[in-house]
């Protein structure tokens, strides 16, 4: 059975397959709908993080195996398996911007849900105490 194009460079297996997986888990990390302030800063918090420096490492990683896969291509020729799992890698690779797009605004609305549900608990209590003669 053939694989599909793969290296090991200092240890390290990689192969376009797996890199999409990487990019896939964060697309689905980044668009999880927090349930909480807590959920929604650690998300911000990972997003950041991912643009910041994990995709300028799968970038590479995706760089070194291109390179693998067009040396190859000289010597091989690749299965439509092989073909499909590397074009989806490169899907994914393509649609980050847009998933981060989407995480952005997805933050944003949820940001003003929880202002607004902060300020309603405050006006709540609020009232509460003017009712029993408190001052907040």
């Amino acid at each position: 059975m053939k694989m599909h194009v793969v290296y090991v460079k200092y240890g390290t297996f990689l192969s376009a397959c797996s890199i999409g997986e990487k990019y896939a888990e964060i697309a689905e990390k980044a668009l999880t709908v927090p349930q909480d302030t807590m959920e929604l800063v650690a998300l911000i918090e990972y997003v950041h993080s991912v643009e910041s420096d994990l995709i300028y490492t799968l970038e590479d990683q995706l760089r070194e195996v291109n390179r693998y896969m067009l040396f190859l291509a000289d010597y091989t020729t690749y299965s439509p398996l092989e073909i499909k799992q590397n074009t989806t890698t490169y899907n994914w690779y393509n649609k980050m911007s847009a998933i981060f797009d989407e995480h952005r605004a997805m933050v944003e609305q949820k940001t003003l849900e929880f202002q607004e549900l902060l300020k309603v608990r405050f006006g709540e209590r609020g009232f509460v105490h003017k009712k029993m003669g408190f001052t907040p």
